[in-house]
């Protein structure tokens, strides 16, 4: 052998080396088998240090007579004397497995303190045991099983971590071999399958091969179908994962047989779990996922209801920080489904108190704060579209982009943020009616769209969204290549599988496109599609779960169909969409507002409308204007149309005094931080109220109050520009114009940079 008295640290560190070369550290795919040479110098590289110790090195010492103990029972013919006396007369079996079940139990080791811990180092040094095991212990080894299957495991963590396709590929390729080489046994057969499972729905989720979803939810029944043979802990084990498993199929698939399947064996195991089971709370945290969902497709708001009961419960009793991330994850899927069941904002509230707590332990980092940021993101965008307060939306892109900033190009869960964000982007659009946030949305949209496999319940979502979004560019741009793009866009969706509630909510947005190129074009075969899109969008739901905006829309364009035939039953018709669109709607929520806009017309519009129908549509119009939450525009068109019935009974004072209100909105209408196109784009939507206010002032026989009103209309604009003029207004003033432009500038850049805008 060679001289020893080197560096022991330095010979430890090329020791380190080798062995990670050797063993394929930092590939995905395996090394190829050690061929003699390698284990010689493996072996050799270890004695170096051993010797060179002043202290007996122990573990360098298993390591060498482990890797001689290879050699001499894979390439006895190439053993060099100083191996076969360093293992004398010793069985080079039983050294061998010595050496294999003293790494096995490191492994094993780092990978709970990994689990716990969320250890990387830890991690790291599993998987350079785990490959050692497999590099030394040789094809046909009784436990090889074993390191594979526990590898996989490993490079799944990989994966997880780069979204390299390659390291799921090699983690699937391990859990096969796995179970192919595997006892039979359920004990050990049980364990294999559920691994192999698991894998297999991480490689599903990475490539969108439905034939690996298929083989993944067998692969958890097997290993289910063994639970009358196995210890308490394994069978919760198993049948846990096929839960989960059957859940994650209806979330591809929308069977709802798989979602039913799903909660009866979750409550079956929860009722036969030993009191107190350390995995209770995570099966609980499933159950109630899978039950809302099922209250979703059922309509059953008792189901909704035990739902976020277990959901709760579950992260209450988990006390270990991940597993109770992964439940709080939970509650704001359940507690976003319980908001739409039953318009409580209470519910979204509590996903969002729970969302928070999430994110704030685990950081932007961590494999699963994509999905969680997206979950919690989501519930500020509704709560903010439900109660107007935008400081939701800021709160709700800070997420997002704390997240963005630092997941790698090409993760797969890129395109389900982009979506989000443009969500963002769109509720922004909605309630400022800043153009720039439209377009934002579809070049999110169509930046990812092309990311994720065609047919995936993302890509329909995404598609969807930017069919809606093309819609709204064509109502500001007038852009007819944005409509036709918008209703192709939305046939594409539709021409494949598509779950009921995607498609509902594609068919009742391309109802309104189609209306809205009915009024471009003046097709009547328009308007017809458009009313059997919306019907269609209302029979795919439960009529307790159809959205509000669905009927809405349907009346709209049923009303039109109305106007264009004369048929008083089509007139009925839109008048009960838009009731139940009211009924459904929260009070109080910036869209109720638009409903109720909507109901009035259907019943002021109807030819031989009485009084009862003119009454009913002013009480309409009066509670929409009242509503704060309301985008303003909405709330002056509202007013317009309450000036008008007020006038036609002669009721000028409240004309006026409604027409005044809309008057105050105008600045709201065009808020001074839009740009100068955008403001005076939306002021001339409502172009002419000025007029009509001062008209109603002086039906009033007020003329003082009318030439004010109307001066307050011409000067939105002339108000902003004022700034310029401050300067010269005189020097008794000079100071306070100064800091009224500063406090101005700072204002503007503030909502650029949070808006993203900048």
């Amino acid at each position: 052998m060679a001289d020893h008295s080197s560096d022991p640290d330095l010979l430890a560190q090329a020791a380190a080396e080798l062995t990670a070369q050797a063993v394929g550290m930092g590939r995905p795919a395996l090394a190829d088998p050690c061929d003699a040479s390698t284990l010689v110098a493996l072996a050799g590289a270890n004695m170096r240090v051993f010797d060179a110790r002043e202290e007996p090195d122990m573990p360098a010492l298993e390591s060498a007579l482990t890797w001689a103990a290879a050699l001499q029972l894979q390439h006895s013919q190439e053993t060099p004397s100083w191996i076969a006396e360093l293992l004398e007369d010793a069985d080079p079996t039983e050294v061998l497995d010595d050496g294999l079940d003293i790494w096995l139990d490191q492994a094993n080791g780092d990978l709970r303190r990994w689990r716990a811990e969320g250890d990387e180092t830890a991690l790291v040094h599993a998987e350079l045991l785990l490959r050692c095991c497999l590099a030394a212990c040789g094809p046909g080894h009784r436990n090889r099983f074993v390191y594979a299957g526990n590898l996989a495991i490993v490079l799944r963590a990989h994966h997880a971590r780069s979204s390299d396709p390659a390291w799921i590929d090699a983690a699937t390729r391990l859990a096969r071999a796995a179970v192919q080489d595997g006892p039979r046994d359920p004990q050990h057969a049980a364990g294999l399958l559920t691994n192999l499972s698991i894998t297999l729905l991480d490689a599903f989720d990475a490539t969108g091969d439905t034939e690996l979803m298929t083989e993944a939810l067998q692969a958890a029944r097997q290993a289910a179908d063994m639970g009358g043979s196995l210890s308490t802990d394994d069978r919760v084990l198993v049948e846990g994962n096929l839960i989960a498993a059957l859940l994650r199929y209806h979330e591809e698939t929308d069977d709802v047989g798989a979602l039913t399947e799903a909660v009866e064996r979750g409550e079956h195991l929860l009722s036969s779990m030993p009191a107190g089971h350390v995995s209770a709370a995570s099966v609980r945290s499933n159950v109630a996922v899978g039950l809302a969902k099922l209250a979703d497709e059922l309509s059953e708001p008792d189901l909704a209801r035990r739902s976020l009961a277990l959901a709760v419960q579950a992260v209450q009793e988990e006390s270990h920080p991940l597993q109770r991330v992964r439940f709080q994850a939970n509650v704001c899927v359940v507690a976003r489904i319980a908001c739409s069941i039953f318009g409580d904002d209470s519910y979204l509230r509590l996903g969002i108190e729970h969302g928070r707590a999430a994110l704030a332990l685990i950081g932007p980092t961590a494999a699963a704060s994509a999905g969680l940021a997206c979950n919690l993101a989501n519930l500020l965008r509704e709560l903010a579209q439900r109660t107007g307060d935008l400081a939701y939306l800021d709160e709700a892109s800070e997420v997002l982009r704390d997240v963005l900033a630092v997941i790698p190009d090409g993760h797969p869960d890129v395109p389900l943020l982009h979506g989000a964000a443009a969500g963002l982007a769109f509720a922004r659009y909605e309630h400022t009616g800043e153009l720039a946030y439209a377009r934002r949305g579809v070049e999110l949209l169509r930046a990812v769209v092309g990311l994720v496999p065609a047919n995936r319940p993302l890509w329909k979502t995404i598609m969807a969204d930017l069919s809606g979004l093309l819609h709204v560019l064509f109502l500001r741009t007038d852009d007819v290549s944005h409509l036709n793009a918008s209703i192709d866009l939305a046939h594409a969706v539709l021409a494949v599988p598509t779950a009921p509630r995607t498609a509902a909510n594609l068919r009742a947005n391309l109802g309104a496109t189609l209306q809205m190129r009915f009024l471009l074009r003046a097709d009547l075969a328009d308007l017809e599609a458009a009313v059997a899109e919306g019907e269609a969008a209302l029979e795919l739901l439960p009529a307790w779960a159809a959205p509000p905006g669905h009927r809405h829309n349907l009346s709209n364009s049923v009303r039109y169909l109305a106007h264009a035939t004369g048929d008083p039953a089509l007139w009925r018709r839109a008048v009960e969409l838009s009731r139940t669109a009211v009924e459904a709607s929260a009070p109080g929520s910036p869209q109720r507002a638009t409903f109720l806009v909507g109901l009035a017309n259907a019943l002021a519009e109807a030819p031989g409308a009485d009084a009862s129908a003119r009454q009913e549509a002013v009480a309409a119009l009066e509670e929409a204007v009242a509503i704060q939450a309301a985008a303003p525009m909405v709330r002056v068109r509202a007013a317009r149309s309450l000036a008008d019935l007020y006038a036609r009974d002669g009721r000028w004072s409240r004309a006026g005094a409604v027409l005044a209100e809309a008057v105050a909105l105008l600045r709201q209408v065009a808020p001074w931080h839009l740009a100068r196109h955008d403001q005076e784009r939306h002021l001339a939507r409502v172009a002419g109220l000025g007029p009509d206010a001062a008209a109603a002032e002086l039906m009033y026989s007020s003329p003082a109050r009318a030439v004010e009103v109307i001066e307050h209309a011409r000067g939105v604009l002339f108000s902003y520009g004022i700034t310029e003029l401050e300067p010269d207004l005189g020097p008794a003033h000079a100071d306070l114009a100064r800091r009224l432009r500063q406090t101005r500038a700072a204002l503007q850049a503030i909502l650029r940079r949070v808006n993203g805008l900048s």
